[in-house]
């Protein structure tokens, strides 16, 4: 990574967005002080600044007398977890949750580069950890710390269809808050502050819980997911091409993209749907390659994301239009760096310049 912010992509405000309107407020102003995109609302694949993530989560404790906002946020996408649709729906493709995991830390990747998730399988005292790598050395701040943890867990439950496991004990590098009864509540277990790292602790026996025979309430979660996208659309194009495309998008960076496994999450047949898309004048392979192209100009364009870190360009054509959003986005960073009064006088949001090679 190079000197740019660490990233997070904007789903991890899902939770906050509904729990703070619920409770009267908006959360628009906060994100216009931290520092964030007030399209990221909207945008939930939008790669933003983890810091001023973690600020938002911090300023709504603070000026909406929450204080465990974190975890309220995090329960409020229980127990459906529309936030989660694609690590979820993994689990799908996984015998048990061992490998579930396994995809989920590949899965991450694409997520945010904030931190690092680790597997600890042999400590040799009967128990597992899941463990968290900030990829700057420094302590969390509280909220989306527990957020995270609590989703975390959470998924995990769901995946397993365990909805009453627990943990052996949660730990958190940030101290203790005064009043720790909603952490009881949520983790229903030991939790500790103050400790070394960010991490949950479990059971060995809880990585060999089968999870593949779960369709139903996994395809139940990705639809969910799908009409959470729908709904923060300014309009909706009713088509299966779009229906497909948002799919694509909720899975992609899962290395289940193709045709097979979205006709399964889908429930139609992969020669069904291809049937369906050549009705509407296109295919399977148009639609992936533009949700990719789409994608990969969205991170060049509006995040502090590296090309190397694009891992949604994977065809021809998507790599083309990477590399030339990329150099477009280079050139005007130079004439910029030449010409800052020039620059300053015509500033328009990267979103709104119009692509001419798009």
């Amino acid at each position: 990574m190079t000197t740019k912010a660490p990233y997070i992509r904007a789903v991890c405000l899902m939770g906050l967005t509904e729990l703070v309107a619920e409770q009267g407020h908006d959360l628009v102003p906060l994100m216009a002080e931290a520092g964030l995109p007030v399209a990221a609302l909207k945008n939930i694949d939008m790669l933003i600044d983890f810091r001023r993530v973690q600020a938002v989560f911090e300023m709504a404790a603070g000026r909406f007398d929450m204080p465990d906002v974190g975890l309220r946020a995090a329960a409020r996408m229980q127990p459906h977890l529309p936030n989660a649709g694609p690590v979820v729906a993994l689990a799908r493709f996984a015998p048990n949750v061992r490998e579930w995991l396994r995809d989920v830390l590949v899965y991450w990747g694409l997520h945010t580069n904030a931190y690092r998730p680790e597997l600890i399988e042999n400590t040799g005292d009967g128990v597992a950890i899941g463990r968290w790598h900030p990829a700057e050395p420094v302590v969390w701040p509280r909220q989306f710390t527990e957020h995270m943890m609590f989703n975390q867990v959470a998924m995990t439950r769901h995946a397993a269809d365990r909805p009453d496991e627990t943990a052996t004990v949660v730990r958190f590098q940030h101290g203790a808050p005064a009043d720790v009864s909603a952490h009881a509540e949520a983790f229903r277990c030991k939790v500790e502050f103050g400790c070394e790292y960010n991490e949950s602790v479990f059971p060995t026996s809880v990585l060999d819980y089968p999870t593949g025979r779960l369709l139903t309430p996994l395809r139940s979660t990705v639809r969910r997911y799908v009409q959470h996208r729908i709904d923060r659309l300014d309009s909706y194009d009713v088509t299966y091409a779009t229906n497909v495309a948002l799919t694509i998008t909720a899975m992609i960076g899962s290395r289940k993209t193709d045709i097979t496994s979205i006709a399964e999450v889908m429930s139609v047949h992969p020669k069904q749907l291809q049937r369906l898309l050549a009705q509407e004048g296109t295919s399977f392979s148009a639609v992936l390659d533009d949700v990719r192209s789409t994608m990969a100009r969205d991170m060049v364009t509006n995040s502090s994301a590296p090309v190397g870190s694009t891992c949604v360009s994977r065809s021809p054509c998507a790599m083309a239009r990477l590399a030339c959003c990329s150099a477009r986005k280079g050139r005007l960073h130079r004439l910029a760096s030449q010409n800052p009064a020039s620059n300053a006088t015509s500033t328009v949001p990267s979103a709104a310049r119009p692509s001419p090679w798009y």
